[in-house]
């Protein structure tokens, strides 16, 4: 049974994607809001696989938003070679 996704919090953000809106540290429910925005859903326990240099602060789990976005970008643009990749194979 999948889980839930955490209901966003009132993360204000731009409609276009710029790293100096955001905030420079984000909590992991702060990441999920800002990939749902920009990218698509994901679950936490996903983001909780994600590579990235994990800082606690104030008993949270936060990275930079440079590493959490370019993680991101790259698995966004991995994900449509990918579904390029199997259409062409299917024609």
């Amino acid at each position: 049974m999948p889980r839930p996704l955490v209901p966003p919090h009132s993360l204000t953000l731009p409609p276009n994607l710029d790293p100096n809106v955001l905030p420079r540290w984000p909590t992991r429910r702060q990441m999920l809001e800002i990939h749902r925005f920009y990218y698509g859903p994901i679950s936490m326990r996903s983001l909780e696989q994600w590579r990235l240099p994990w800082i606690i602060i104030n008993g949270q789990a936060t990275s930079a938003v440079e590493d959490f976005l370019a993680e991101a970008e790259r698995r966004f643009e991995e994900a449509q070679r990918r579904a390029e990749t199997a259409k062409n194979a299917a024609d």
